[in-house]
């Protein structure tokens, strides 16, 4: 299945998309479980927004005694505002997260323990399955970590690799990386060492990378590998592959600041708006 429904969706052995990537959103999060021998660990339990259906999508898999951790990739709202709403149905298992992120992260007066990720050797930090925890720190906030499932070779990679945009589609099709150059450019600054920790990346073998944002990619992942440092990335450089209408136009939807798509005297979207935005919101909403 290549279309966002609604969860949970199998992407691999015991591992399970829970949503919500909704069509509407022009950001769209991505929340996950695995669950292996009567226990589970959700990725990014997700926003407040879709507690409830990403909740209903985890319980249809497992019930909620058997959660026994939940991994916070960063200290963002739309990875961990849910977090007591998880708490109000009956988790009391462990929270996963960088040290740093856990400072901010504790403010939600939480009731289940934390562990805290610290900086340095991965292999050391693994009591959950076959779970590697790669601190990643600036991508983008300072308390961020990726996951590595060494049994399937599937990375969640926070928002790296993470995309823009309105779309049903579940996995990456061939314009996902102009998505993901234009995310990139927007929320993740470039950093000493980026290129070194993506070869790094790259050199376990990946089968698919689930990033919280946008869609998973399993197939041409090496594409995504040259998203690294600045102006030394070829990608980066090719202007062309990040002037997209569609998100260039959306972003000024966004602000409000786009005069041109408003009547100045009502106020009220205008015909432009609608030659605009129309044929792309009924593509997205076409039934299959």
């Amino acid at each position: 299945m290549n279309i966002k429904s609604r969860g949970p969706i199998e992407i691999a052995d015991s591992i399970y998309w829970l949503g919500a990537g909704h069509e509407s959103d022009f950001l769209q999060f991505n929340s996950f479980l695995i669950y292996r021998e009567e226990k589970g660990i959700i990725i990014d339990p997700g926003p407040r927004k879709y507690f409830r259906e990403i909740f209903e999508a985890a319980s249809s898999i497992a019930p909620i005694e058997d959660i026994s951790a939940m991994v916070l990739s960063n200290q963002d709202p739309e990875v961990c505002s849910s977090l007591t709403s998880w708490e109000e149905m009956g988790f009391n298992g462990t929270y996963i997260c960088h040290w740093r992120s856990a400072m901010f992260i504790e403010a939600f007066g939480l009731l289940s323990p934390f562990f805290k990720v610290a900086d340095g050797d991965p292999e050391e930090q693994d009591p959950f399955l076959s779970l590697k925890f790669i601190p990643y720190p600036y991508l983008h906030t300072p308390g961020v970590i990726l996951t590595y499932d060494r049994r399937t070779g599937t990375l969640f990679s926070s928002d790296l690799f993470g995309g823009f945009g309105y779309s049903r589609d579940l996995y990456a099709e061939e314009d996902y990386l102009k998505k993901v150059l234009y995310y990139h450019r927007k929320f993740i600054p470039p950093r000493k060492g980026r290129a070194a920790a993506l070869k790094d990346l790259e050199a376990l073998g990946l089968n698919r990378i689930c990033p919280h944002h946008g869609c998973i990619i399993d197939r041409d992942l090496e594409r995504y590998f040259t998203v690294s440092e600045g102006e030394s990335a070829p990608l980066l450089n090719e202007e062309q592959d990040l002037k997209e209408r569609e998100l260039q136009e959306a972003e000024k939807l966004i602000l409000g600041r786009d005069k041109t798509l408003v009547d100045p005297l009502t106020g009220l979207y205008n015909s432009l708006f609608l030659e605009k935005f129309m044929p792309e919101f009924l593509s997205n909403h076409e039934s299959g």
